[in-house]
């Protein structure tokens, strides 16, 4: 975390390709963006993912049954948006 800079958790089902992940990657492109530290959370993984790498978005993967029915799911999200202390959640 680059700690001169706010942080912003984008939160996604996906990286495939789709709407979501398509406006996702639009908003990562421009250029204002370079004022905060963008971190997105996925869980599955698509072709966006290598963009926003090169890019220099930081990428997390969540692994697991992507349900609220799965708890250990759902303490491996909240662990790692602990981890980040971002400032928002998109």
């Amino acid at each position: 975390m680059k700690k001169d800079r706010p942080t912003l958790v984008h939160l996604t089902s996906s990286l495939k390709i789709g709407g979501a992940e398509s406006v996702l990657c639009s908003l990562l492109n421009h250029p204002d963006t370079q004022q905060f530290d963008h971190h997105v959370i996925y869980f599955h993984d698509g072709p966006y993912s290598e963009r926003l790498r090169a890019k220099g978005i930081t990428l997390h993967q969540v692994t697991g049954f992507v349900s609220l029915y799965d708890p250990i799911f759902c303490v491996r999200l909240y662990r790692l948006i602990q981890t980040i202390r971002p400032q928002g959640i998109h």
